[in-house]
């Protein structure tokens, strides 16, 4: 379908956009990347009289280092992505861009049109949301800062007025001993995400949790902020104990630990002890389709460099996610090496797991896969937990 017609304006100045959107009110709507207002459009679930283009308006687009980053909203996605301010800076924001569509999309997609856009399945007002966030917006009255927790009011709807722009981001600067995750699930990659979680948490001089901002997107209106999961982790050093609480959650193929009428309602990650690596591998048919064998592992060093405990997992090997824990004890206490690994690999392999065959692959297939990667995610693991971007910063 083609739009209803609708008369069209191309500021170069953000005054002269602020004027028309006040002169022609309601009618008009600003348009910046267009990825979900055009589509829009062209079903005619939108119908706007005028509209206002801002892509003229050079002075909206920039990332700045400042006290932590500044962001000029029309920005692109692909520009911020790939930003070493943002990077060093807002390491939260930079894992999270890759996962929002698909690099022809955040080409043109900006950062401000996303946040104001406010679709509740969408990854940056999340990640807006844990990062504390706070927006400038401008009107032809004025101008105002908008904290992200009281600018995400609904279903597509913010705390924007009738003809005012958010016209920057600003993220503040992270507190020292403080790290970030970015997770979603989607059916395949560019797709929306059926759950995505971001996280930001602090430790104390100790290595307790100082605090926890998790903020999830796609469970609600809006983005959600986990208050109760933050409260929780408040004060609270990590432990093997939460993760154990993992592990006993899965009890065969389809079935969990949970009680008829129960449901789960939260999953709280331990923040990773320091000199720690992680790594994730899997092989499938093409991607997107159910794993072949996937492996998972989270591996600590001693001062020392030697391995001070490895937790390794794999999926698609029995009738559950399958804990490889006599390869976890033949690494603990050594040090690192291209042996060690081929020997943790076959302790995998052949003693922690009893594969099926089926129509997608034999159990001595599946065997060797997991032999493979468990061996190539083991040395990702360990490179990862050896180098500076794992070190913690010092107190």
């Amino acid at each position: 379908m083609k739009p209803a017609p609708f008369d069209y304006f191309a500021p170069a100045t953000l005054d002269e956009a602020l004027a028309l959107l006040a002169e022609h009110g309601g009618d008009a709507k600003p348009l910046a990347g267009g990825q979900s207002l055009l589509p829009a459009m062209n079903f005619r679930l939108a119908r706007p009289a005028v509209l206002v283009d801002l892509n003229r308006i050079s002075e909206l687009a920039y990332v700045r280092a400042e006290s932590g980053v500044a962001i000029g909203a029309m920005t692109r996605q692909r520009v911020v992505e790939r930003s070493d301010v943002v990077a060093r800076a807002a390491p939260l924001l930079a894992e999270a861009l890759p996962s929002i569509a698909h690099p022809q999309i955040r080409n043109r997609g900006t950062v401000g049109g996303s946040i104001a856009h406010a679709d509740p399945s969408a990854e940056l007002p999340a990640v807006m949301l844990a990062l504390e966030a706070r927006f400038r917006a401008q009107g032809s009255t004025g101008e105002r800062s908008i904290p992200a927790a009281e600018f995400f009011k609904g279903m597509l709807e913010t705390a924007l007025a009738p003809g005012e722009l958010l016209i920057e981001i600003a993220l503040p600067p992270l507190p020292a001993r403080s790290g970030t995750a970015f997770l979603e699930v989607a059916r395949r990659h560019g797709d929306y995400a059926l759950v995505g979680v971001a996280g930001v948490v602090t430790l104390d001089p100790r290595g307790r949790c100082q605090s926890a901002r998790i903020a999830c997107l796609s469970v609600g209106d809006g983005p959600v902020l986990l208050s109760e999961a933050g409260k929780l982790l408040a004060g609270q050093s990590p432990s093997e104990e939460l993760l154990r609480a993992a592990a006993d959650f899965f009890k065969g193929m389809l079935e969990t630990a949970l009680a008829p009428g129960e449901l789960l309602i939260e999953i709280a990650l331990p923040p990773l002890p320091v000199r720690s690596g992680t790594a994730f591998l899997e092989v499938a048919r093409r991607h997107g389709d159910y794993a072949l064998v996937g492996v998972a592992g989270v591996v600590t060093l001693d001062p020392r460099g030697r391995c001070q405990s490895a937790r390794i997992a794999c999926l698609s090997v029995g009738d559950g996610p399958v804990l490889l824990s006599e390869a976890g004890k033949l690494l603990a206490g050594q040090s690192p090496s291209e042996e060690l690994l081929r020997a943790a690999a076959d302790a995998a392999a052949t003693r922690d797991i009893d594969p099926p065959s089926d129509i997608h692959a034999s159990a001595a297939y599946r065997r060797q896969l997991a032999r493979v990667l468990t061996r190539r995610a083991l040395a990702r693991a360990f490179e990862r937990a050896g180098s500076a971007l794992y070190a913690p910063e010092a107190p």
